[in-house]
């Protein structure tokens, strides 16, 4: 319990880029399987 608090309170330390990497990447993977099923 007290490492996920530990990781809430550290998380906004980390830089943005990071996180705006990540929601491009995770966007990226579910358009793309988005499209794969649906053709």
């Amino acid at each position: 319990m007290k490492s996920a608090t530990t990781a809430v309170i550290a998380a906004p330390a980390r830089p943005f880029s990071e996180y705006a990497a990540l929601l491009i990447a995770a966007t990226t993977v579910i358009l793309f399987l988005a499209a794969w099923f649906s053709a």
